[in-house]
């Protein structure tokens, strides 16, 4: 056994083996699933950005599910006897009891214990670096290992199927560091994504670069965190907050209106103060006249919508405004749209869509199949794969939003006690 690991007094020895995050969490990094255990000796596991094998807890899950399942070899601990195992990790503990059973032996006994937190962190944390583990009430630790582990607000959002990316992660603790407030953490999202990126919105062909539609579908996350393409539109921008937030067990509904409108002034991503939001496509000024013949609007546009703890939904927009989750329905469409010019949308307007489902652009159906054989059979099988009678039908043409039911009832409620 190493040396540094014993209490030399009681001639307890004590070897840590390995250590697994025990939560329902699946962390993701470099697109596949983290190796268990989380740590390991022998394997630097600290790679200048974290550990290679981080893990995260669910904080609203039960206490056994936000635990350390700690693999020990022992030695020197008789039967019936039990020692107390601590692990610290900056103001973090995890503790476990040892247990005695006939461990006497040259060798020492393996076994595996539940080390449970001592406090379970209410927000968004992220957690890294030497563990330390003690003995008892020693004050020198006998051993070290190097753990990455975040806590997050429940299940990752659906588009996650391999797991939540570990890079999101990290990418949301630089950007909210100090915050403890979900709804500030909230807010520190929307506006990393109006003002904190290097995107700029097409105001020449109002294109999307990172999302697969209007209502939702699939999104390029690699590619956005990457910022590989300098421009967005308002597609790319609802589905970074969707599956930003969505990474911290935050729900977001996708929000598709038409007509929206023309907008009032205000700050169109990468752009800055603007009434006249696709002005490079006629070469006009990004502020104009109100009346003038030439200034464009938007005649559709996504953003997304939140369902407080109050049951009172606020809108999230990082394409223009921003608007940061602190206004209902019917104040946004009053700050943004210019209600006297045009047709502009109102409550009634706004679907209900699919949004973002994955992480991966795919084929169309018949792109999918078209070689391979029994056809009928494969597109069958693709069908009932991607749910296609909810968000397949988006392929052939019809919206998404219509295949799982326009809501313009619900968006007229929105109007009422419950979007004031």
């Amino acid at each position: 056994m190493p040396t540094g690991n014993s209490d030399e007094k009681n001639g307890l020895a004590v070897e840590i083996l390995s250590i697994t995050v025990a939560g329902q969490i699946t962390a993701c990094l470099n697109g596949k699933p983290v190796k268990l255990p989380n740590w390991v000796p022998g394997i630097d596991l600290n790679d200048g950005n974290g550990s290679p094998r981080p893990g995260v807890f669910d904080i609203t899950a039960p206490g056994r599910y936000n635990s350390l399942e700690v693999r020990v070899k022992v030695k020197g601990l008789r039967d019936k006897e039990t020692s107390k195992l601590t692990g610290k990790l900056l103001d973090l503990t995890f503790t476990a009891i040892l247990t005695g059973d006939n461990v006497t032996g040259t060798t020492g006994k393996e076994m595996t214990v539940t080390a449970v937190p001592g406090n379970i962190p209410g927000y968004f944390k992220q957690v890294r670096g030497d563990m330390e583990w003690f003995l008892d009430k020693h004050k020198k630790p006998f051993q070290k290992t190097y753990l990455e582990i975040y806590w997050i607000y429940g299940p990752p959002g659906e588009m996650y199927k391999k797991g939540v990316w570990i890079e999101v992660l990290r990418l949301l603790v630089s950007h909210c560091t100090g915050l403890t407030d979900k709804e500030k953490i909230i807010q520190r999202i929307v506006n990393y994504c109006h003002a904190r990126t290097r995107l700029q919105y097409d105001s020449k062909g109002a294109a999307a670069r990172y999302a697969e539609a209007y209502w939702g579908g699939y999104f390029k996350l690699k590619a956005f965190l990457e910022q590989a393409h300098p421009l967005c539109n308002c597609y790319d921008q609802a589905g970074a907050l969707q599956t930003l937030i969505g990474a911290l067990g935050i729900k977001l509904t996708w929000i598709y209106m038409e007509p929206f409108g023309f907008i009032n002034r205000t700050s169109l991503i990468g752009r800055g103060a603007t009434n006249n939001p696709v002005f490079l496509n006629n070469l006009t000024p990004e502020i104009v006249p109100g009346n003038d013949p030439n200034r464009t609007q938007f005649g559709a546009h996504s953003f997304c919508l939140r369902e407080k703890e109050d049951k009172h939904p606020v809108v999230l927009d990082a394409c223009l405004g921003p608007i940061l989750a602190d206004v209902s329905p019917r104040q946004y469409l009053e700050i943004i749209i210019d209600s006297t010019r045009g047709n502009p949308g109102k409550l009634s307007d706004m679907y209900t869509c699919t949004g973002i489902i994955d992480l991966h652009a795919f084929n169309c159906l018949v792109g999918v199949c078209e070689k391979l054989k029994n056809k009928d059979k494969k597109i069958k099988e693709f069908k009932k794969k991607i749910d296609f009678d909810s968000i397949g039908a988006g392929i052939n043409g019809i919206p998404a939003c219509a295949a799982i039911g326009k809501t313009p009832s619900a968006a007229r409620n929105w109007g009422g006690e419950n979007g004031k």
